[in-house]
């Protein structure tokens, strides 16, 4: 076990890409033209371009300068369903879609027993709280057993920090 553990820490490398205070600096462009507040999108693909991990943050340039973000405009997104039975319930699919030239910050699904209109209990999301730049989509599942839910049917929504709530679509 430990030659396997060896061999997989050598293939582990890092490499500096960029200094991101270096690139958002007064250095490079008039204190004029720099955003308060702006959004740092990361993307960990392998040689063969295929992503691996992604990662999203927002960042002042002062310290708690965040007050920008209140004037995001609100937007709506676009999402379509995928439903499968699973041996102990079922996994939803979502295809979330940003169709706007607006980031969409802090995205959240939820899953709504429509017959209670209370939260399903128990979900297990593969993703939570996503941000979508404009034009890019993101795939997020979600399981759940149906003695979670009194009804017949699950509401599937949408909302979020500039999201306008909405319901995607329902799946029974």
């Amino acid at each position: 076990m430990a030659a396997s553990g060896a061999a997989l820490q050598k293939q582990i490398t890092s490499s500096k890409c960029f200094d991101l205070v270096e690139a958002d600096s007064e250095k490079t462009r008039s204190k004029d033209d720099l955003s308060k507040c702006y959004f740092i999108k990361l993307e960990l693909k392998d040689r063969n371009g295929r992503l691996l991990s992604d990662n999203f943050y927002w960042q002042s340039r002062s310290a708690g300068e965040y007050e920008q973000l209140n004037g995001m405009p609100r937007i709506k997104l676009n999402g379509t369903l995928n439903q499968a039975r699973t041996a102990g319930g079922c996994k939803v699919t979502v295809d979330l879609r940003n169709d706007n030239q607006a980031v969409a910050l802090a995205t959240r699904l939820k899953l709504v027993d429509v017959a209670s209109g209370l939260l399903v209990p128990a979900v297990i999301w593969s993703d939570n709280y996503v941000s979508l730049v404009p034009g890019e989509t993101k795939q997020v599942t979600a399981e759940f057993t149906g003695r979670n839910v009194s009804g017949d049917q699950v509401s599937v929504q949408v909302e979020g920090w500039n999201v306008l709530p909405a319901e995607l679509g329902r799946v029974k």
